[in-house]
């Protein structure tokens, strides 16, 4: 974790973890592509990322260069860095619950970091995500059950798991789909009105109501059955058209929604064997069990809920909740309730003061306060409790750092000759102050000079600037000597100018139809000129990868 940063040009892999570490082909003094194992971590040869002269040029210009610098890292060897050494562990055989089956061969022994996969033995047609069980300093992480309640794309309806498909199948086709599902699978039961509903709705949510949907029933000796059953239907819902006990229209499908015919919907009766195709929904079993009902199939819940409060929610990562995290999301009864915390500091932005396990809470800080740290999305937990960290605001913060999450490689570069500066909101400063530090991410080494306005109507009066030469492919860090710091206040403006183009690594926006970042810009063919700005006509769509800590 301590190389984050600084190995984006490195390409050492180990693919399939077949090497004894990480590898990769290299090419040095004429000779043919070798395979080279490489020592990623400095445990074998320590070494700088970058050369030995700029290292030193850099810690002899700044005493604290190897211990508050972000870029030290890349002088590992300079700064007489080390890491500690990885202490070796080892896992057994894997214990795989009994209703799961190992995906691969089954070793005796695992390194640590080692993943195997675990499938669910009853897997349908719509098959379940296999399962992960990872091996820690502390043995195997535990997996209960290798089968979700419903298998992933599947969704929860009380003991049936549905699966909608929005392909096009004929009856026979939809049927056949449906019948290997496994779990007493069929096309949906349509039991009560509910059921009616939900189908509905559904359709109309994902645009599949344009269509028809073949749903379970078929007319046999003059009696409607459930499809693949000898389960007599009680429960109807014909349009008033609808050929009810026509030998010949023995199946059937729900009307589709945008119609002027009154059919919206209701149930109409077709040929079997047709050639014309719908789309359909399918039902299995709900796969309930000691270990997946009232709790998780995966023990890595509440970290993905911790990571993504909207883990449970999002529809990236609905089916995956359903199936795994049964108990995290609050699918079962007797769920943990999370109430909001009471604060002075920051307030509850979303409606319910309590929410379920899974829910989420939004918070933010209070007008005259400041985001110092912790989480504005929160996640109710299983134990009642919020997961991840308290949001931490502070009306008298001694410092901030301002736009670091922008500092990394992006695919455009500031353009040459140009002065920009940040007058938006949550880039401007937000206290009184010093800027003590600058940081920036650059794609070639070059000067850059960082600008400090305050304004006044339309006028920008230049308070300060500092001038550095950066390096490239690094998150650097900038300290300012006393000396050179600029006094600011709250709602100055900061800014950058380069002579040349390439050097700040940027995100072009101008092309976007959300312009989420607006910059105001000049042209200055010299630093002198750039200096001398005091108006800014254009506005340019960009968000370029510098930062600053201002403080007290």
């Amino acid at each position: 974790e301590a190389m984050a940063g600084y190995l984006e040009e490195n390409y050492c892999r180990n693919p399939g973890g077949n090497g004894i570490e990480p590898w990769c082909y290299v090419y040095t003094n004429g000779t043919n592509c070798q395979k080279r194992y490489c020592d990623v971590c400095h445990f074998q040869q320590v070494s700088d990322k970058l050369p030995a002269l700029v290292c030193a040029k850099e810690i002899s210009a700044n005493p604290n260069f190897c211990t508050t610098s972000v870029q030290k890292y890349a002088c590992f060897k300079s700064c007489g860095l080390s890491q500690a050494p990885i202490a070796t562990a080892t896992c057994g055989s894997p214990p795989i619950p009994s209703d799961g089956i190992l995906v691969g061969a089954n070793n005796s022994v695992y390194k640590l970091g080692d993943r195997v996969y675990v499938r669910c033995k009853y897997s349908t047609v719509v098959p379940d995500a296999p399962s992960v069980m990872l091996c820690k300093k502390t043995g195997w992480t535990t997996l209960n059950s290798a089968c979700g309640v419903c298998p992933v794309g599947w969704m929860l309806r009380g003991n049936r798991c549905i699966f909608i498909s929005k392909t096009a199948l004929t009856w026979s086709d939809a049927t056949t789909f449906c019948r290997f599902g496994g779990r007493n699978s069929s096309l949906i039961r349509m039991l009560n009105d509910d059921d009616q509903f939900y189908l509905r709705a559904w359709r109309q949510k994902y645009a599949l109501d344009g269509d028809h949907t073949w749903i379970s029933g078929q007319l046999i000796s003059g009696i409607w059955f459930y499809s693949d059953s000898i389960i007599p239907m009680t429960y109807f819902n014909w349009t008033s058209s609808a050929a009810k006990n026509n030998p010949k229209y023995n199946c059937l499908y729900l009307y589709r929604e945008p119609t002027t015919s009154g059919r919206n919907g209701g149930w109409v009766s077709s040929v079997c064997n047709s050639i014309t195709a719908y789309p359909f929904a399918c039902q299995i079993d709900a796969y309930f069990t000691s270990d997946n009902s009232l709790s998780d199939a995966s023990t890595s819940c509440q970290d993905a809920l911790s990571d993504n409060p909207n883990f449970c929610t999002d529809t990236r990562s609905l089916s995956t909740a359903a199936a795994f995290c049964y108990q995290s999301c609050g699918f079962t009864p007797g769920t943990a309730i999370c109430t909001a915390p009471l604060s002075t500091t920051y307030t509850l932005t979303t409606p319910l003061p309590i929410i379920s396990a899974g829910g989420t809470m939004t918070f933010a800080c209070n007008s005259g306060y400041f985001y110092t740290g912790g989480d504005r999305n929160r996640a109710c937990g299983l134990t009642g409790n919020l997961l991840g960290t308290e949001l931490s605001c502070n009306n008298n913060p001694p410092s901030m750092t301002v736009g670091y999450y922008l500092l990394k490689s992006r695919l455009s570069t500031t353009p040459s000759k140009t002065v920009f500066c940040l007058d938006f909101d949550g880039y401007r400063v937000p206290i009184n102050g010093k800027i003590v530090t600058w940081f920036t991410y650059c794609e070639k080494a070059g000067d850059i000079t960082f600008l400090i306005y305050r304004k006044s109507g339309s006028t920008y009066s230049l308070q300060g600037s500092y001038n550095i030469t950066c390096q490239p492919g690094l998150i650097w860090s900038y300290d300012v000597p006393s000396a050179s710091q600029t006094k600011v206040q709250v709602d100055d403006i900061v800014g950058a100018y380069t002579a040349v183009s390439g050097i700040i690594s940027m995100t072009d926006c101008s092309g976007r139809p959300d312009k989420f970042l607006m910059a105001s810009t000049a042209t200055a063919a010299t630093i002198t000129e750039a200096l001398g700005i005091t108006s800014f006509t254009k506005q340019t769509c960009m968000a370029p990868a510098i930062s600053y800590k201002v403080q007290k």
